[in-house]
């Protein structure tokens, strides 16, 4: 197994195939510029209460209440170019006090092409989870230059996620 990038770890680093580290994802209670950290949360979904906070070590989501909201309504997301035709494994962990479900998919940027999705169900009482993708062409068969990680947040309600650990690594 090839680590490719650690996204969120205690230490908050990056680390390349051949090991070394590269420069601070997180650090403190912000998101540094440059490193293609993004949140993005609904306005009716913010209105509610909903967040993406980061802290130190993790980031905190507040996901409210609500009669409709979308998994799309809460999203954290990374740029990353990842291979085509090669598979990975997605690994986090998540503490949170009611369960709900996280869906992660490797997005085009551009023309919102999709590469590779799945869902993981979270419980309150289990903390380590684990995704395995095959990046694949998208259905019109394009595979665009700017990519990126997504975590889709908005299956919970009246909930608080800490996310943490969260690597990506080639199988």
């Amino acid at each position: 197994m090839k680590l490719l990038t650690t996204i969120l770890a205690g230490t908050f680093l990056a680390v390349s195939a051949t090991g070394a580290l590269a420069e601070d994802l997180l650090s403190g209670h912000g998101f540094l510029k440059g490193t293609g950290w993004t949140s993005y949360v609904a306005p009716a979904t913010a209105k509610a209460g909903g967040s993406v906070t980061p802290q130190e070590h993790k980031i905190l989501v507040t996901s409210p209440r609500m009669d409709k909201q979308s998994a799309e309504s809460i999203q954290i997301l990374k740029s990353l170019n990842l291979v085509k035709d090669h598979r990975y494994v997605v690994k986090l962990k998540v503490n949170t006090d009611k369960a709900g479900k996280i869906v992660i998919l490797y997005w085009g940027d551009t023309k919102s092409d999709l590469y590779s999705s799945g869902e993981i169900a979270i419980e309150p009482d289990k903390d380590e989870y684990e995704l395995k993708f095959t990046v694949k062409a998208s259905a019109n068969g394009e595979f665009e230059e700017a990519r990126s990680i997504r975590l889709l947040m908005g299956r919970f309600s009246e909930a608080t996620v800490t996310l943490s650990d969260i690597s990506i690594e080639e199988l």
